[in-house]
């Protein structure tokens, strides 16, 4: 309920506030995040290129929601808020499966996560009675949402892990924010001004140094 639900719900919400570039850059948060919380879980002080990575990536994401006027926000606050509790369900779902990861299989995992989720998602939205009328469109879409964009993702994304290394994993998954941010301008026609596209490109570096990091 905390990692997979929470991560998910509050992206979903971000992309409602906001767009998805946006809402995939916060999420993308996460990493500085952990080095964060592991730092003070361990009471150890992160290496150098985390420290680095950290830095780059909070002020990468002060510039995209800013544009470098620190007075006011360039995104709504709820696009921010959800983007960050994204975040940190993500640092979550990251972080709390270590255990059960050594007992059991990783989809077994995220099989179970994403059911007890689903379950939890119900004392707030019941799945017979839903919010709204869903005409055939709308059914497809939540279909495509839910089989693709979670469920395979998921798959594939473990799946891949058995075959190739970890490393090379996490530098594929920094395209999620790149191709987010690329995508959303070419086909949705979402513009940025000048110091957001500094903030995106500060982030994605971190992410990168972030995986560089993983592999010494």
């Amino acid at each position: 309920m905390i990692g997979i639900y929470f991560a998910q719900s509050n992206f979903v919400r971000t992309l409602y506030y906001g767009n998805a570039a946006v809402a995939t850059v916060l999420q993308y948060m996460a990493p500085a995040l952990i080095v964060i919380f592991l730092a003070i879980f361990r009471q150890t002080w992160p290496r150098r290129q985390e420290v680095i990575a950290v830095v780059l990536s909070l002020v990468g994401i002060v510039l995209l929601v800013t544009n470098g006027n620190l007075t006011r926000l360039e995104i709504n606050d709820k696009t921010l808020l959800f983007g960050i509790l994204s975040a940190i369900g993500l640092v979550a779902y990251t972080l709390i499966p270590g255990r059960l990861l050594q007992q059991y299989d990783a989809i077994l995992v995220v099989g179970w996560g994403m059911f007890i989720g689903g379950l939890a998602a119900n004392f707030y939205a019941p799945l017979y009675h839903p919010a709204y009328h869903f005409d055939a469109i709308d059914l497809t879409l939540l279909f495509f949402i839910v089989v693709f964009g979670s469920i395979v993702a998921f798959v594939w994304y473990i799946a891949s892990l058995r075959k190739v290394a970890p490393e090379t994993v996490g530098m594929l998954g920094m395209l999620e924010p790149l191709s987010a941010t690329v995508l959303s301008a070419l086909l949705l026609g979402v513009q940025f001004q000048a110091f957001q596209v500094v903030g995106i490109v500060l982030t994605l570096g971190a992410i990168v140094i972030m995986n560089v990091t993983k592999r010494q």
